[in-house]
Formats: structure tokens, C-alpha cells, sequence
């Protein structure tokens, strides 16, 4: 195998994948006759264990050997998501003196999106991105993803944080256990990253399950230092409150196009929800997966009711302001009797249901089911939704079983 990648030289080869079914003989693996062999490689994908021997090396085999390298992507236990990743996504353009520079402005040749995953304390990534990473890289890179402690360190944090990421528009970090102290995560926010359009946190916590980094003040350090921010996710952090998520969206409700919040907690409140419903008429996308959280279908239509009539201000009609259908909506209920949330009933869930088939133009309802609350469910003879039931789903269902001229003409009024 060695021997076919250093006796050919695969000149139009440009993504390279390495994986092999039985990855625990190929720690001794060394990468570089593949490297060496593609020069206009511009993606490589490769198991951050197969380069425990070379990781020192590599960097500089990298910039030898591969110049026309846009895309970096090591993995440990599985391969980044595609969907969710934000490598490869494209790159917006932008006009006005405060926008991101454009790409043609620079360089061709250089780094644009990394993407590393280490769960482990080995070392492996970082001996790997901090040489990487130099002023050069700085002035291009447009995608960071970072997933782990062994990538989401002190050591990692202090070296990013010395540069000025003007490009930088896709930035995820998720570290449990990783040791980063809020200040030091803030201080990396406020100074390093000012032209960050979409940020995704996850989880950082500073040891185990003790110190949750992200709180409400990290957020307000993203408010005050990313003007050009146009989304957000947070996932499992237990810190950031309601209040705090209220008072980030009062600063930023005029530019956010994406919100996704994910075991979380109490963020998304009442008064949270009702905000977004009267002040975000940029908003786009929203995703809300909450297993403790204090919202109830009926907030989920109060909510669309209010996006579809627009609010009121005054006393009059004209008063009111009709905002445009959300694009996409993803809701999951995890109804648990321990959780505190009890299933609404299937008749509501179909009243919700074309509510948000008015209210989106893509929607995803998932209903998550104890099993002791199933079996109540049964117990009274009702069915249940349980699992996923989306808007292609339900459009189907509509179509089967209504008159289809008076249902082709609600869906073309949803649409247009």
C-alpha cells in the first residue's frame, strides 16, 4: 500500500480519505507517502490515531507537499457530520469597509477550513494545529471546529488567542473537561474573532461535571465584540439563563437569522420565546430540544400565533406588522412525567401541527415518549405521536385525506 502512493504521483487527486475497517493496527500508520504522492490535494480526512508516530511532522510535510490544502479535517471516534460541520460550507459574499475582506483579495494557496476532534489528553492535535495556525492562516481561515478536550485546551485557547481570525466566519468549540477558564474563552471572543457571522457552543466545562464555562456572560461578550453575528447554538450549557438569553437577543434580534438551543434548560422561557416572536423578524431558522425545559406546546403556539398576526403596538389595525413565514422550525418534547412535562394530547398536537405548516415552510415535530407516560397514554385509550412527524409527512397526509383543490389552494396561500 505504501508503495502504490509513493511510486505514482496522483496529480488530480484533490479529496483524500484514509479509513480502514480495523483501525487499531494502523496507530504505526505514517501518511506521508499519500501526501506526498497528491500535490493538488485540497481536502484530506484522516483518523487523528493514525498519526500518533508523525504528528510532529506533519505540519511542515503539510505546507511541502501539499500546497493547494483548503480543508483539514482529523477525527478520532467518528467522522465530523456533514450536516452540522461547518467545514466546506460556502463562503458568503460581503460589500462595505466592516465586512469580511473578500477571498480574491488574498492569497489563493492557504488553510480555510480545519476541522479536529481528539476526546483524549495525548497531544496528537495540538503538536499538529498550533504550527498550523501563523499569521498567514489567520488572515485566511474561514472555518473552525474544535471538538474535545484534547483539541478545547488552555494550551490551544492561549495560542488562537494571540491572533486576529479577520476571516473567520464559522466558529465550534466543544470541550467537557477541557480545563478553559471562562476568561480565558472570553478573551479569545472578544479579541480574536471580530468578523464572526455563525457560532456553535457545546458543552465546555472547565473539570468533569463540575464549572460550566459558558454562562450568560459569555454571551454578553459575543454581543458586544461579533456585530456581524447571524447565528447561535448552544448546546448542554446549564449556566446560560433565561434572563441572559433575553438580553443577548436584545442586542443582536436585529442581525440573528438562526437560533438553536439544545439541552439547555431554562433559556428558552416564555418571555424568551415571546421576544423572538415580536422583535426577530430576521429570523429564519429556530431549533429547540429541551428536556427540562419550561415550555409547553401551548408556548410553541402562542409563538406562531404571533409570528403569522404580527404584534400589536397600539390600539389600531394598522399598528400591526405581519412578519414573513419562518423557513425552518425544529421542535423536540421529551414528555416525561419525571421531566414534568405531560403529552399534550394527539388532537392538540394535530391542531399544532397546522399552525406550523401555516407558520414554516419546513418544520420538524419530534415527540420523545416515557414509557410510563406512554402506557398512561394507552391506559386512557388514546394513541401517541411518538418519533418524528415533519412537514413533508404531514403535507402527504393532508393530500390523501382532503379535497385536493381546497388543499392546493391553502398550501399555495402558505407558500406565496
Amino acid at each position: 500500500m505504501h508503495g502504490m502512493a509513493a511510486d505514482y504521483e496522483h496529480v488530480n487527486l484533490c479529496d483524500l480519505s484514509l479509513q480502514f475497517q480495523n483501525p487499531s493496527n494502523y496507530y504505526g500508520f505514517d501518511p506521508r507517502p499519500f501526501l506526498k504522492a497528491t500535490p493538488g490535494l485540497r481536502r484530506l480526512c484522516l483518523n487523528i490515531r493514525y498519526t500518533r508516530n508523525t504528528c510532529a511532522l506533519l505540519p511542515g510535510f503539510l505546507r511541502e507537499h501539499c500546497p493547494e490544502l483548503k480543508t483539514l479535517i482529523f477525527y478520532e471516534y467518528a467522522r465530523p457530520n456533514e450536516e452540522t460541520s461547518f467545514h466546506d460550507r460556502p463562503v458568503r459574499n460581503n460589500d462595505g469597509a466592516t465586512m469580511i475582506p473578500s477571498l480574491t483579495a488574498v492569497p489563493e494557496r492557504g488553510l480555510k477550513h480545519i476541522v479536529f476532534q481528539e476526546q483524549n489528553y495525548e497531544g496528537i492535535s495540538p503538536s499538529i494545529l498550533l504550527p498550523l495556525i501563523d499569521e498567514d492562516t489567520s488572515k485566511l481561515l474561514v472555518s473552525l471546529d474544535l471538538d474535545g478536550p484534547g483539541i478545547v485546551n488552555p494550551e490551544v485557547m492561549a495560542h488562537l488567542s494571540g491572533f486576529v481570525f479577520q476571516s473567520l466566519q464559522y466558529l465550534r468549540l466543544k470541550g467537557p473537561y477541557s480545563r478553559v477558564t471562562r476568561s480565558e474563552l472570553c478573551s479569545f471572543l472578544q479579541h480574536s474573532v471580530p468578523n464572526l457571522m455563525h457560532v456553535s457552543l457545546h458543552d465546555i466545562r472547565y473539570h468533569r461535571w463540575d464549572y460550566p464555562v459558558i454562562d450568560d456572560t459569555v454571551l454578553a461578550t459575543l454581543a458586544s465584540s461579533t456585530p456581524r453575528l447571524e447565528s447561535i447554538g448552544l448546546e448542554c450549557c446549564y449556566k446560560v439563563t433565561g434572563a441572559g438569553m433575553l438580553l443577548f437577543l436584545e442586542r443582536m434580534s436585529g442581525q440573528l437569522r438562526s437560533i438553536t438551543v439544545e439541552q439547555c434548560a431554562s433559556v428558552m422561557t416564555n418571555k424568551v420565546m415571546q421576544f423572538v416572536a415580536e422583535n426577530m423578524d430576521t429570523l429564519d431558522e429556530l431549533t429547540i430540544d429541551e428536556k427540562h425545559s419550561c415550555l409547553t406546546a401551548t408556548d410553541i403556539e402562542k409563538f406562531l400565533d404571533i409570528r403569522r398576526s404580527g404584534r400589536t403596538t397600539g390600539n389600531d389595525d394598522s399598528s400591526k406588522k405581519k412578519r414573513h413565514t419562518i423557513r425552518r422550525l425544529n421542535i423536540t418534547f421529551h414528555f416525561d412525567h419525571g421531566y414534568g412535562t405531560s403529552y399534550p394530547g394527539t388532537a392538540y398536537l394535530d391542531h399544532l401541527f397546522k399552525k406550523m405548516d401555516v407558520g414554516a415552510k419546513e418544520w420538524k415535530f419530534i415527540s420523545q415518549v416515557s414509557m410510563d407516560a406512554l402506557n398512561s397514554i394507552h391506559h386512557r385509550g388514546e394513541n401517541a405521536y411518538v418519533g418524528e412527524v415533519n412537514h413533508i409527512s404531514y403535507r402527504k397526509k393532508q393530500l390523501r385525506y382532503a379535497p385536493k383543490t381546497a388543499y392546493y389552494e391553502s398550501f399555495k396561500a402558505i407558500r406565496y
